[in-house]
């Protein structure tokens, strides 16, 4: 696995975005207390999100896929065909992201 972790300046009431581009993507998201919600964008389809103290998505694949903390783009998404795990930590205003690496 890879992690990067970083600080983003941002205001809450906090706000996420996600946005497919060329293909589908799944993901599983967790908002502050809510019951998780899976679901598939299709080729250029988005949702919105609002949360208080913490956003955790799990998505797959990575690529053609972009997150959004309060309209910032979040870096370090890598692009590839395997899934990752972000979460947008408001307390602390930090975002990590953990890469997963399939085992050769």
């Amino acid at each position: 696995d890879k992690t990067n972790t970083w600080s983003l300046e941002v205001d809450p009431p906090y706000q996420a975005k996600i946005v497919s581009q060329k293909a589908q993507v799944w993901f599983r998201t967790e908002t502050d207390s809510a019951l998780p919600i899976e679901k598939i964008l299709h080729e250029h389809q988005q949702d919105n999100f609002r949360f208080v103290e913490r956003f955790d998505v799990l998505i797959n694949p990575t690529n053609n896929v972009d997150i959004y903390w309060s309209g910032q783009l979040i870096p370090f998404l890598e692009s590839t065909l395997h899934p990752a795990k972000i979460t947008l930590d408001g307390s602390a205003k930090t975002v990590i992201v953990q890469h997963y690496v399939p085992q050769n």
